[in-house]
């Protein structure tokens, strides 16, 4: 499996969004039941960025991202010092001067493997 690993890390103060999936069942009167969906109930969703970025720090990234399709997970070292696995399937590659760009990326967990 590859290994996101940029030369720049990434800005601070990337948020971590968790998510869970769930099964709701609603009923009468305002009831409603839930239940978790599966095994895996939890899964996190990280928004990185980066700012001033050369044209090829930019398309080391963008590169990678692209390799990978949005389909092909890949390993990451999370802020929190937990390699995890993770697929992207939005990002986006902004000029914003000089040459020099600013990216972002969700980077979504990935608990197939």
């Amino acid at each position: 499996m590859p290994t996101f690993s940029p030369t720049v890390a990434p800005s601070y103060g990337s948020p971590k969004d968790k998510d869970f999936r769930i099964s709701r069942a609603d009923f009468g009167d305002g009831y409603s039941q839930r239940v978790g969906d599966g095994i895996n109930v939890e899964r996190e969703i990280w928004q990185l960025s980066w700012n001033m970025l050369t044209s090829l720090q930019a398309s080391n990234i963008s590169d990678f991202f692209d390799a990978r399709e949005g389909t092909e997970a890949f390993a990451w070292l999370t802020p929190n010092a937990e390699t995890k696995n993770f697929t992207v399937q939005t990002y986006t590659k902004t000029p914003i001067a000089n040459g020099l760009f600013s990216m972002a990326a969700t980077l979504e967990q990935d608990l197939n493997n």
